[in-house]
């Protein structure tokens, strides 16, 4: 996904990975596996190991420091064109574009992506050089 996070919309957007909130009852793969449904369309996501944690502060809209808790899956799916019917108003309002991306492409994206390293940490992850 490319777009801009709420507590700062006036920043240049960057591509991002899918993710968001767990909700009262789910585990970090269910959250997931949810999100990518509700963000892409796709239902026949593969979930698979846990491949980084990490947590730091952000700051909500109103400036508030939130501790956000990070786990990165690597997931499979046979893809398509994913679909926006499962966004947030919020998502509407600073996620510009989404796209899958090869290993490829990512390696020659001149965009900004979150995080920095991404391309490097996505080949390690799949075992390829970047």
């Amino acid at each position: 996904m490319k777009g801009r996070l709420p507590s700062d919309p006036d920043a240049p957007a960057v591509w991002f990975t899918l993710g968001g909130g767990i909700e009262d009852g789910e585990t970090a793969r269910d959250a997931a596996a949810r999100e990518v449904a509700e963000e892409t369309g796709f239902g026949d996501v593969a979930i698979g190991a846990v491949v980084f944690q990490t947590e730091h502060i952000r700051h909500d809209r109103k400036g508030r420091p939130v501790l956000i808790q990070e786990t990165w899956f690597l997931a499979h799916s046979s893809g398509g064109n994913p679909s926006r019917a499962g966004w947030q108003p919020l998502e509407h309002a600073y996620v510009d574009d989404i796209r899958w991306w090869t290993l490829e492409d990512l390696a020659i994206c001149g965009e900004p992506t979150f995080p920095p390293d991404l391309k490097v940490k996505l080949a390690s992850w799949l075992g390829e050089s970047p």
